[in-house]
């Protein structure tokens, strides 16, 4: 399992970029920021080649869509293409609400050499979600979230993707922002990312590793057992090392999910 640390810092980027390269090494980052988080851009796609460094390209196109505006796709894959070298994947770009312009991007992708990652996204017509295991080899299945909360609809719609990606395992397949135990002890994803740990940190609120799964506490809570003393402020003067802790914590929870599908005899090089 990779998890790949979502979110924009704000402040203190190189710290921060320093911490989760040296914890983990993977990151996601938006093309929708591209100017907004500059410094963290050059962070991951420097010059020098890192083999620590996993960095995941999102295309931004849910950032764009909320703004009112969208991404360009030559602009998209010209981008690509200069910094392929420290791009670990790439995500196709989507036209959020047509699936079928969805694909036609991904495909036009393909055709200009970005072997990019698509998307299916939940409550899509299950052809396509075929299609794709048919023609990549790694894609994401999108709009989890919004069912984390409706649970019993949530595992249905899972369910119903696993039995068609089944017929072609081996086959990766990443979840669009999702960090959530009971859905990636379920089922066998090969990577998610998430902002949990970046803005969770930001908001005050600690994350603990239980041993199965993730456990958050506000500061206030903290304050009160006094068992993250070192992290509690009261003017977001600690955010830095709430999010460093944050990150460590979401990697012990990372290597736990790598054992617990090992131990069931599923395996990723």
């Amino acid at each position: 399992m990779i998890c790949f640390f979502a979110g924009n810092l704000g402040t203190k980027h190189d710290i921060l970029e320093d911490a989760i390269l040296k914890a983990s090494g993977n990151r996601l980052l938006s093309f929708a920021y591209i100017k907004k988080e500059k410094k963290s851009f050059e962070f991951w796609l420097g010059k020098k080649k890192d083999s620590n460094k996993r960095f995941f390209l999102d295309c931004g196109a849910f950032t764009a869509c909320a703004q009112g505006y969208e991404i360009d796709i030559n602009e998209y894959i010209a981008y690509i293409k200069e910094n392929e070298k420290n791009i670990f994947c790439c995500a196709s770009l989507d036209k959020i609400g047509d699936a079928k312009q969805s694909r036609k991007n991904h495909e036009y992708m393909l055709a200009n050499g970005i072997d990019s990652i698509p998307t299916f996204h939940l409550g899509s017509d299950l052809k396509e979600l075929e299609m794709y295991c048919e023609s990549s080899k790694y894609f994401a299945i999108g709009k989890i979230i919004p069912l984390l909360k409706q649970k019993e609809r949530l595992f249905r719609s899972l369910d119903q993707c696993w039995s068609i990606i089944k017929n072609y395992w081996p086959i990766k397949v990443h979840a669009f922002g999702v960090m959530n135990p009971l859905v990636l002890t379920k089922y066998p994803f090969y990577s998610c990312d998430s902002t949990t740990a970046i803005l969770e940190g930001g908001l005050g609120r600690v994350i603990d590793f239980g041993g199965t799964g993730l456990k958050h506490a506000g500061w206030r809570a903290t304050e009160t057992t006094g068992k993250h003393g070192y992290l509690v402020d009261s003017n977001g003067s600690k955010h830095l090392k709430r999010r460093i802790h944050n990150v460590k914590e979401m990697v012990k929870f990372e290597k736990y999910l790598t054992n617990l599908w090992a131990n069931r005899g599923i395996q990723w090089t």
